[in-house]
This record gives C-alpha cells, structure tokens and sequence, in this order.
C-alpha cells in the first residue's frame, strides 16, 4: 500500500512538472512575440494590427475567454478601444474618465484592479452594468513614465478559475510591454505632427 501511494505521489508530481513546462513554453513564445512590438509600433501601418496580435497573446496564453485594449486620450479623457475579442457589438468604443478616475488609475499603478470590487469608482459605477453584461473582471490600467497611456479589460478564464496572483503578474509584464509600444506610437505622432516631413 505505501508503494502504491508513493506512485500516486511520483505521478501528480510528474503532471505538475509537465504542465509548469509546458506554461513556460507558452509564456516563452508569448513574450518572445511581445519583444518583437517596439519594432512593428514604429510603423504606422502595422499598429492596429499589433495591438490586435497583442490582445490575442494575452487571451490565449492564459486562455482568458474575452478582452480588450483601449488608448488613454487625454484631451477628450476617455478610453478609445483599439482592440476587442468577444465583447460583442454593443460594448462602447469610447469609456469616459472623470478627474478622480484619472487620478486613481494613476496612484494605482499598472496593477490589475478586479473590476466586482472597484465600484466606489465613478468610472465603474458608470460602465458596471456593461462590464458584468460582457463579464469583464480584470481592468489594467497602463501607466507608463507617470502617465496613464492605455488599458487592457480581460474577461473570465476558460476555466472558470479566479486569477492567481501569478496569472497578474503575467499580465502586468504584458501590460507593460503593451503599454510601451502605445506610449512610442503616440510619441511619434505628436512629433510627426509637431515636425511633418518635408519632401523635395
């Protein structure tokens, strides 16, 4: 009986061992993509398309069922979606911000906020009913050199598990990279529109 428990024992760890792999060969592949952004965000056709691809490595490395990726206007203090997977037609395209709102995503940092515990905010009172309607329940906010340059919402797991800390930790360093890339882009667009090429 103890030989059959220990062979028990050798194969759960041996399933264990298998699956942290085979997380890290996807985690692998997965930031291997995201280090290729900085040099497809230089080029003003290929951004869309890379904010998409971003989108879709952050849903399928951790088989999330639905998300999206949003640019921080901050002349008209919105969020405009850039990207979206399975929010349906009727998600709104642009999410308005208040003063506080702006000031909280900032303080917060780029750290998962669970959008069913964030509704003292005026931004989550507003848009709750949307959130839970397309079961959103993680909101990223992309804060990059002290300023708020974008978000990422993420729905529920495939597996209907909550997300553990090291799934947010994943995420916050997709976020960041995310987050990089829109923050170069609107750089380059206010320096190509401050300095527009001259041609001969």
């Amino acid at each position: 009986m103890p030989h059959d428990n220990n062979l028990i024992l050798e194969d759960v760890q041996f399933a264990n061992l298998k699956q942290t792999a085979e997380s890290r060969s996807k985690l692998v592949h997965t930031f291997g993509a995201l280090a290729e952004l900085g040099h497809e965000v230089a080029s003003r056709s290929n951004f869309q398309d890379t904010i998409r691809t971003s989108l879709h490595l952050i849903l399928g490395s951790l088989g999330i069922m639905r998300g999206g990726v949003a640019r921080y206007s901050r002349f008209e203090h919105e969020f405009n979606m850039l990207a979206v997977r399975g929010l349906g037609d009727s998600f709104p395209l642009s999410l308005e911000l208040c003063h506080e709102d702006e000031r909280q995503f900032l303080i917060n940092g780029l750290a998962p906020i669970e959008i069913g515990h964030a509704a003292v905010l005026p931004f989550f009172q507003v848009y709750m009913r949307t959130f839970e309607a397309t079961r959103l329940e993680l909101f990223l906010p992309l804060v990059v050199r002290d300023e708020t340059v974008g978000a990422i919402l993420l729905g529920e797991k495939a597996t209907g598990e909550p997300y553990s800390s090291y799934d947010k930790e994943i995420i916050c360093a997709m976020g960041r990279h995310i987050g990089s890339a829109i923050a170069q882009r609107t750089l380059m667009v206010v320096s190509l529109c401050a300095h527009p090429p001259h041609y001969c």
